[in-house]
């Protein structure tokens, strides 16, 4: 008998973890999110526990116990419930209660009036008062050992101690307005349950009946309870209560989305709601949908797992879902713009002459790294301004940049005097202010506002994609919270900044052409995003090279921060989209659209998929701009003597980095792929970078020199012509002295050959004069490359993500400083100042 009764336990056990299965597995994702993000992925998500206000943890608070108590409370409906929709599990109950000689009792009997309904309660709550706690000491304990200047405002010594406390305080209040809430709503329902239990046996039939009895029929079992003449229908036990945490939730949510639409700016991180409450949000979504539709879908054996996923690819194709990035935002622009080539905005600057009395053109590759790379990027570009003034920053002709590099470079130029509008003249590039904004613009988080689009936007489109417009998800939020910012720190009007005025300021105002680098999933192919055109190439293309932006574009006007937010696609963070050509067309001509570019449906992924530095479109213009220079009537028009490539990386490149501990087996076969894709963009990539930069100088010298033996063999050819006309003249001298003349020839004709010969001596020793000049130019041509690397006193500590917390933010300033003090292993700034002079401080 003991064996059948362990027998029938641990089957009806099974069962019971089978039919639950997304309520438990919900629970240890919220209770193993910590953890797995603290310890498994520091690196990519431990900064979302470190909050920036106070207020933020209340929110973070609340919402996870929200989210645990809504794990017991799927978990208890599918238990009460189970043995009615279910016929196995009704038989394994049964043979439950045989083998142990008990009876199951009065199903209809309510939990309220039980003591182990409310045992029961009391568990679930100190479950999910579990889960809050694991969550909510992350958040503190990650905050108190790196909190912002808004944790410490308090009076006195301030320790790590006093944050704790300070912030348990803000825990303890979100866990009182959930408590709170989730008491006033299971008492609404208690109350309103026993209304209708009155209704009931007075034999009144429910004010529903009708719709009850036709979800009933659609539903089926498990949903509804029949009295015992199968006449009249009521919620089974645990729906009520569930529709009144369902429905109170679901209007919070509504309103939540209305606070950020229309108007209202993006979250930051200065908003009551922080990345990490609206994952949170994310998750609680799943907790309501998922064990909803598997209790359904179990009696029919129908995959759960699976049938949102077919159910939401329906939607994607039935409403032609995608993601999408606006090539003509409103307010349209209707003019066409001929993007210039990059030899030609060159042709019209004048570049500041050096220390050596040259023009240097400096171009920058600016790497990618999430806003690790933003941060490190302008506080590169800021800190070469404070060293050596606008004789260097006036010199950089062009940044190629990749995603947080890219983010970095938007900003930089956006805050450059040049790029603001022209009623605020300036004569520096940069003031101490603009350069204050570029550092506190490039470090604020993005994280924010990914996470709102992925609570809402992407939720919604999930669901039903008629409910939110097509264009707004996670990467439009980014692309949005870049856009405040820029119109509230820089100028109002810089909120509408398109590329074609970025390209029009660098035509007339001499800024720096900006490639924003990014990849095509559908080939593979480079596209550069740039309101300029590549140098021309005489040679061939194969059609698989780099896909120029604005060339397959001519009409489109999009935002700075799309190119910025396209080139900076990191994986999740933003989604892949392509481009509403067709619609904008349409919209911008009220006509039919034209034909699209045949990229126009392919979707842009980060740059850093092909090229994690930019090094490749840096190294190609280089070499064109090169070619296009020495053609013949071109060199003298060469804008600058020697070109400088600043290779900007945002992780340590040289000096003692730790060496990575080798995976474990479990870690290698889970997350072995993702960590390979992540470290493969600072090892190989860089490594290649290295190699194409080592072939562009030594191919530039090689080419110099080839140029240059191919003008002294001329200059000898025409000084060998020179000396044999000489020495003729020196005969017909010798003749016109003793006057006389050779056979044939008169006195006037050999005059008139010495006047000859005296002009083609003249013209040669011009030509001699010329090439002589053109030589001495490609010995003055020199292509030279420096790397300024983060070097970090913890590199492990340097995130990948979307958010710095204070001490990284404070680790980019200590690492310029030992940069300017000449700390750093390879001593950049010792090579710039062979080209320029630093200034006074």
């Amino acid at each position: 008998m003991s064996l059948e009764r362990a027998k029938t336990a641990i089957v009806l056990a099974l069962r019971y973890v089978f039919l639950t299965r997304f309520s438990w597995m919900s629970g240890v994702l919220l209770l193993g999110a910590a953890p797995v993000c603290l310890a498994v992925a520091p690196k990519l998500l431990a900064n979302l526990f470190v909050l920036d206000q106070p207020h933020q943890l209340v929110h973070v608070s609340w919402i996870s116990l929200w989210a645990a108590a809504t794990v017991m409370e799927t978990m208890r409906v599918t238990t009460l419930n189970a043995d009615a929709r279910f016929d196995d599990y009704f038989d394994a109950a049964e043979r439950f209660h045989q083998a142990w000689g008990s009876s199951p009792g009065d199903p209809s009997r309510d939990w309220y009036r039980r003591s182990d309904g409310w045992l029961t309660f009391v568990f679930g709550f100190v479950a999910a008062l579990s889960v809050w706690y694991v969550v909510v000491d992350a958040c503190v304990a990650s905050t108190s050992r790196d909190p912002t200047s808004a944790w410490t405002d308090t009076p006195g010594a301030v320790t790590q101690g006093a944050i704790a406390e300070r912030a348990w305080t803000f825990a303890y209040r979100g866990l009182a307005i959930a408590v709170t809430s989730w008491l006033a709503l299971t008492a609404l329902a208690i109350v309103l349950h026993e209304v209708s239990n009155r209704r009931w046996r007075r034999g009144q039939h429910p004010p529903l009946t009708r719709l009850y009895r036709i979800l009933h029929l659609l539903l089926g079992p498990g949903y509804f309870r029949e009295d015992e003449h199968g006449e009249r229908l009521r919620l089974a036990p645990g729906h009520f209560s569930v529709l009144c945490y369902t429905v109170a939730f679901l209007v919070w949510y509504a309103f939540n989305y209305a606070l950020a639409t229309g108007s209202q700016p993006m979250p930051t991180e200065e908003s009551a709601y922080p990345a990490l409450f609206y994952f949170l949000l994310s998750l609680l979504l799943m907790i309501y949908l998922l064990p909803g539709v598997a209790f359904f879908l179990d009696r029919y054996r129908v995959p759960t797992a699976l049938t949102p996923v077919l159910v939401m690819m329906l939607f994607y194709n039935w409403f032609d879902t995608d993601h999408y990035y606006q090539l003509n935002p409103s307010p349209a622009r209707n003019d066409v713009y001929e993007a210039p080539r990059v030899t030609n905005v060159l042709d019209k600057w004048r570049l500041p002459l050096d220390r050596d009395g040259k023009r240097t053109l400096i171009v920058v590759d600016a790497s990618g790294g999430g806003i690790q790379a933003s941060a490190w990027t302008a506080q590169v570009l800021t800190g070469l301004h404070e060293q050596y003034g606008d004789s260097l920053t006036r010199s950089i002709g062009m940044i190629s940049s990749v995603s947080g590099g890219s983010v970095g470079a938007m900003f930089y130029v956006a805050n450059r005097s040049e790029a603001r509008p022209l009623d605020e003249p300036s004569e520096a590039s940069l003031d101490e202010a603009s350069i204050e904004r570029i550092r506190f613009l490039a470090r604020s988080s993005a994280m924010e506002a990914s996470a709102w689009g992925l609570a809402y936007a992407d939720s919604m489109r999930a669901a039903f994609p008629p409910a939110v417009k097509s264009e707004i998800d996670r990467g439009w939020a980014i692309e949005r919270v870049w856009r405040q910012r820029i119109a509230q720190h820089v100028a109002p009007t810089m909120s509408d900044w398109r590329i074609t005025d970025l390209g029009r300021a660098s035509m007339e105002r001499q800024l720096p052409i900006v490639v924003f680098n990014a990849t095509l999933v559908e080939t593979g192919q480079r596209l550069l995003i740039s309101p300029v055109l590549g140098p021309p190439s005489q040679q061939q293309q194969s059609g698989r090279g780099a896909v120029e932006w604005m060339q397959e574009f001519p009409r489109a006007h999009p935002y700075v921060a799309t190119a910025a937010r396209l080139s900076a696609t990191f994986p999740y963070v933003a989604p892949a989209a392509r481009s509403d050509a067709a619609r904008s067309d349409a919209e911008a001509h009220g006509e039919a659209p034209a034909p699209a570019s045949p990229i126009a449906p392919y979707h842009v992924v980060d740059g850093a998929y092909v090229d994690n530095e930019g090094a490749v479109t840096s190294v190609d213009w280089i070499s064109k701009m090169l070619t296009h220079y020495q053609q013949e009537g071109k060199l003298d028009e060469r804008p600058f003597d020697r070109i400088l490539l600043i290779r900007i990386q945002a992780f340590p490149q040289t000096g003692d980095v730790e060496a990575p501990m080798p995976l474990p087996g479990w870690r290698a076969a889970l997350a072995g792929p993702l960590d390979a894709m992540l470290k493969v963009r600072r090892a190989s990539q860089t490594e290649r970078g290295d190699l194409e930069i080592g072939l562009l100088t030594q191919a530039t010298r090689a080419q110099m020199r080839t140029m240059q033996q191919r003008y002294e063999a001329d200059i000898q050819g025409l000084e060998g012509q020179v000396a044999a006309l000489e020495k003729t003249q020196r005969l017909r001298e010798q003749l016109l002295d003793a006057g006389a003349a050779p056979e044939g020839q008169t006195i006037a004709d050999v005059v008139r050959q010495q006047l000859e010969a005296d002009d083609h001596i003249q013209q040669n020793e011009t030509l001699i004069d010329e090439m002589r000049q053109k030589a001495n130019r490609l010995d003055q041509l020199t292509v030279e490359a420096i790397t300024i690397d983060f070097q970090s006193p913890s590199p492990a500590a340097i995130p990948l993500s979307w958010k710095l917390t204070p001490s990284q933010k404070a680790s980019i300033d200590v690492a310029w400083e030992s940069i300017t003090h000449d700390e750093h292993p390879q001593k950049p700034l010792l090579t710039i100042d062979r080209y320029f002079q630093r200034v006074e401080p």
